[in-house]
């Protein structure tokens, strides 16, 4: 009698729950619900994910493209659950979405690669065909590819940085001063389900943003400049605004 490996274990629960995990909030299978919350599925999941991962990539790890399959595999279906679970009902977390998309672009490399690895072979190219590991770079000469785009990218901050914090933008109060702050304060309060942000461009700027909000705090900057300063005459406008578009910037 045949045993199950541990990987078709993992698989097994990684689809098992996610399919618990998409029953609650559509009515047809709330029955099958077995959460009180989304918080046991937003905890399992990683967990698993990780030790799935883990396995595939001690089976597979000398292999690139057989560890991208398996990787594959391996999720297709909690991602095809999700992406039916998004289509019925809308009340999931955003890092839905977003593992989802991901999968969907990890697809369309694999097949995209593969059939440029079979153009190649099938061409009349005397030349091997070799693909390149992205950990490999710096042993094909790559070294002055990474230095002209480290050159280029110290421009671009030079550049950026001239007055970035001296003037103004249209509908960039609502940002400062509410969505992100609303965001991270209902993440931390685990109400994952006022997290959405409605306005683009959306959770980018809120999760690049929100580290600003270790070093500055909006309310001391809600009144006029004349009034803040009077209060705190270290507080300064161009602080706050350097703040929150720096990590934009970079």
């Amino acid at each position: 009698m045949l045993r199950p490996t541990p990987l078709f274990i993992l698989r097994s629960l990684l689809t098992l729950i996610t399919l618990l995990f998409v029953a609650q909030p559509w009515l047809p299978l709330a029955r099958l619900s077995w959460f009180l919350s989304n918080d046991c599925f937003y905890v399992t999941f990683p967990i698993l994910s990780i030790m799935t991962t883990w396995i595939t990539w001690q089976h597979s790890r000398h292999i690139d493209t057989l560890l991208c399959r398996s990787l594959l595999i391996s999720f297709f279906p909690v991602a095809f659950i999700l992406s039916i679970g998004l289509i019925l009902a809308r009340e999931f977390h955003y890092l839905v979405d977003l593992s989802v998309g991901l999968y969907v672009i990890g697809i369309f490399t694999y097949w995209a690669r593969n059939f440029i690895v079979r153009e190649k072979h099938e061409s009349n190219d005397t030349e091997p065909t070799t693909i390149l590991s992205p950990l490999s770079w710096h042993d094909h000469g790559s070294r002055w590819a990474l230095l002209w785009i480290t050159g280029l990218t110290l421009v671009f901050l030079l550049f950026g940085l001239q007055n970035l914090a001296r003037f103004a933008a249209v509908d960039e109060p609502l940002w400062l001063d509410g969505r992100i702050g609303k965001f991270w304060k209902h993440l931390s309060a685990q109400a994952m389900e006022r997290t959405l942000v409605s306005d683009k461009p959306g959770i980018t700027i809120v999760l690049a943003s929100g580290p600003a909000l270790l070093f500055v705090e909006p309310k001391d900057y809600r009144d006029t400049r004349q009034d803040f300063q009077t209060k705190n005459p270290d507080a300064h406008i161009e602080d706050f605004y350097l703040a929150f578009r720096l990590p934009l910037l970079i």
